[in-house]
């Protein structure tokens, strides 16, 4: 019983960890490839404002993960649930 439950643990890190890679990797080559020159032009004229879009593009990151998280442990706890 407890093995079941370290099992189901580890299988569900292990997805969360897949998925969040997936995530960060498909983000950056979006932000790379479509945003790579307007933010460098913003870094060379407005270092300000370069800043602020800066953390806003990492709150809309990090609000999304948060989002796929939340959905994941609910999917994997009602599916062990299930089980």
């Amino acid at each position: 019983m407890k093995t079941d439950k370290s099992a189901s643990f580890i299988r569900g890190f292990v997805l969360e960890l897949v998925i969040y890679s997936i995530v960060i990797i498909a983000y950056f080559f979006l932000v790379l490839r479509y945003l790579k020159d307007w933010l460098g032009q913003l870094y060379d004229s407005n270092l300000m404002f370069y800043a602020f879009v800066s953390l806003g593009l990492i709150v809309v990151q990090v609000a999304f993960l948060e989002v796929i998280s939340s959905f994941l442990l609910n999917y994997i706890s009602s599916k062990s649930v299930k089980e």
